[in-house]
């Protein structure tokens, strides 16, 4: 979609209009993440998968109620709140339907694990998580734009490069590199805000 005709419906937006494009870029921005948590939880490659599907039917049966008030209380808190409770059911169903093998030591394990399971990720990993997000929105929308609008903002905003560098290097003046650097985090807050 060119440049011009975007729209301004943010993503939460859409995905509470029950939109189907907006849902799949959800998925594609937060799949990764989720995935990420189950494993940082020690969960399994294919229940790492298979939580992360039952976060989404989650997230779709509450999304309606998520209200960002405060930024003590972002998505990404409200969503690692649903992928942890997840979490515990995935081990309660362990502990309740034990496999055969490893007998005690094995069951002793998978009721240890939920109590390991952190209220939040320390800072370290939350600004992993954060860095990821933002690449991935950022891959989302970067079709959104022209080729040179992209590469001016991605030169100055991601490479640090001076604007009128910039603007030397692809042909552009000095205003157009700021026009297209602020087209871009537009675009990003209007989409993503609420969910950044």
């Amino acid at each position: 979609m060119p440049e011009s005709q975007q729209t301004s419906l943010s993503m939460l937006d859409g995905m509470r209009e029950e939109d189907p494009d907006q849902w799949k870029r959800f998925a594609r921005l937060f799949a990764p993440l989720i995935y990420e948590w189950c494993r940082r939880s020690r969960i399994q490659s294919q229940d790492a998968a298979d939580i992360t599907q039952e976060v989404f039917r989650a997230v779709a049966e509450r999304i309606e109620s998520f209200q960002r008030e405060a930024v003590s209380s972002p998505f990404h808190r409200w969503l690692w709140g649903i992928t942890r409770h997840k979490i515990h059911d995935h081990f309660r169903k362990l502990a309740r339907d034990p496999v055969g093998r490893g007998g005690t030591t094995a069951h002793r394990m998978i009721n240890q694990v939920p109590a390991d399971i952190p209220q939040e990720w320390s800072e370290v990993e939350i600004e992993s998580d954060r860095g990821a997000l933002s690449r991935r929105a950022l891959e989302l929308i970067q079709t959104d734009f022209q080729p040179q609008t992209w590469q001016a903002f991605w030169r100055v905003s991601v490479d640090g490069v001076n604007a009128a560098d910039v603007a030397n290097e692809l042909g552009m003046t000095v205003g157009a590199v700021y026009n297209a650097r602020y087209k871009v985090v537009k675009r990003l807050r209007e989409e993503f805000s609420e969910l950044l």
